[in-house]
């Protein structure tokens, strides 16, 4: 029994020391498969609380964060939201684990201010008579990361052209691609930007950090207009059929996008590793996709990206 006990302890062992060693400090760093894992799994985390599904946000953010990606800000995130909407109770105090997981993502680098000081995530914590230490807290975070955000914009905008630039000479850099319709049925193919330097606007209906980019992605738009650089949307979901289609149209009309939108699949945005939403891929006139920036963007960047493709 003591060798069967022994045994099965080696075995416990090394399976933790394997699940250790796979874990990375940055998503770039996961190997081809492990990386198509650690993107479903992501995928799934906003849809589970798009869906109000915090159970599973919960258990697998945990799970990101051991077996993927040790310090991932978007899975902390999630983590962070997904307790924060979860009322404490005597056996869980959900509003302190939701702090915990904030403060954690602002470390690791999440940075969408707009996102905590309105979602509807963080309103029972944000607003909370009950447990005014925590709204305390809550705002103390958001304050710290208003003053991280003025701190890092002047060296970041001083030294993010070169670095797109940089990235966008790079010799590996994947072709654009698209072969779909828009939100009207008209086709959309990349063959139509022939070289037309392109800012290609990935986005999805009721994504909280998409809705609160649209501002900068409209402003972005008349910029573009103006220095010969196109702007698409692309329209994500799993997949689309007839009802998710409808909902495509509806949601591009009512947020007035004055660009064209391509319907996309979890097929095209595997190709180009979109993490998070929104993303900006910058199409050179090359057509190749020299940079993508992924999740919520301050506007000076993502109006940067469109001063770089008009040069």
């Amino acid at each position: 029994m003591r060798k069967l006990m022994a045994f099965g302890l080696g075995i416990a062992v090394a399976c933790a020391a394997v699940a250790s060693a796979a874990v990375k400090s940055d998503p770039g760093e996961l190997s081809g498969e492990q990386l198509v894992t650690y993107f479903n799994k992501m995928r799934n985390l906003d849809r589970w609380l798009q869906q109000g599904n915090y159970g599973l946000v919960i258990k697998g953010g945990k799970e990101i964060l051991k077996q993927f990606v040790a310090e991932d800000a978007e899975a902390a995130y999630c983590l962070a939201a997904a307790y924060a909407c979860v009322k404490p109770t005597d056996e869980e105090d959900t509003y302190e684990e939701a702090l915990d997981h904030l403060e954690e993502a602002v470390d690791w680098g999440f940075r969408n201010v707009d996102i905590l000081k309105t979602s509807q995530f963080f309103e029972g914590l944000r607003t909370s008579k009950e447990y005014p230490e925590h709204a305390k807290k809550f705002a103390d975070i958001v304050a710290h990361l208003e003053k991280v955000l003025k701190e890092e914009a002047v060296k970041e905008q001083a030294e993010y052209p070169a670095a797109v630039k940089k990235a966008a000479a790079a010799g590996k850099n994947p072709a654009f691609e698209l072969d779909t319709t828009d939100t009207n049925g008209t086709p959309m193919k990349s063959a139509q930007l022939a070289g037309t330097p392109a800012l290609v606007v990935v986005i999805r209906p009721g994504h909280d950090g998409v809705g609160f980019s649209l501002p900068a992605v409209r402003k972005a738009a008349e910029a573009a207009k103006a220095k010969g650089v196109a702007v698409l949307g692309a329209v994500y979901n799993y997949s689309f059929d007839a009802r998710l289609t409808k909902e495509a149209k509806a949601f591009v009309e009512g947020a007035k996008l004055p660009f064209p939108c391509a319907l996309v699949d979890r097929a095209w945005a595997k190709k180009y590793g979109i993490l998070n939403l929104p993303a900006y891929l910058m199409v050179t006139k090359a057509g190749k996709v020299g940079h993508i920036e992924h999740g919520w963007q301050p506007e000076w960047k993502v109006l940067k990206l469109v001063d770089v493709l008009a040069e």
